[in-house]
């Protein structure tokens, strides 16, 4: 499979690794929780919804399942910039299961921040200032697993 399948309103991903393994699974829970146990209902909803899509995995074995923390912020978005009233306390959190791919960029516009001591027309968006604002950046899709070179086909 040359491709990830995810879409945000199903909240499933699947993508094929470079082994050959199908590799499915969900980027929210239902439900606050810090709990790094699995459940056999996600891995019911997910498995349902994958064969859903995908038909041919109907008979496939599953080898593991696992769970982990993922920080997000509500609106799915990462916090950036200065905090209000902290002068020198800047934040780059909040990104979710996509930071590491976007560290980089992140890195860029922090270190402008830095140096200028103004938020780029990029970076001014994900200020923490948002939430009492009522200003927030949706960014719910994009929180699906991400792979450099993969084609990716956003169910709608």
């Amino acid at each position: 499979m040359d491709g990830v399948i995810a879409g945000a309103d199903i909240d499933v991903y699947v993508y094929q690794s470079d082994r050959g393994e199908i590799i499915t699974g969900s980027e929210l829970d239902p439900y606050s929780s810090y709990s790094f146990k699995t459940t056999f209902s996600t891995l019911e909803l997910i498995s349902s919804i994958t064969v859903e899509l995908l038909p041919c995995l109907g008979n496939v074995n599953i080898l593991r399942q696992w769970t982990g923390l993922c920080d997000m912020t509500p609106d799915f978005s990462p916090i950036m910039g200065e905090v209000p009233g902290i002068k020198g306390f800047i934040l780059d959190v909040g990104w979710g299961t996509y930071g590491f791919k976007t560290a980089p960029a992140a890195g860029i516009e922090i270190a402008q921040l830095i140096a200028t001591g103004k938020p780029s027309d990029i970076m001014a968006p994900f200020s923490l200032t948002r939430f009492y604002e009522n200003k927030l950046v949706d960014e719910k899709a994009a929180g699906v697993c991400l792979r450099p070179g993969r084609q990716y086909y956003y169910l709608q």
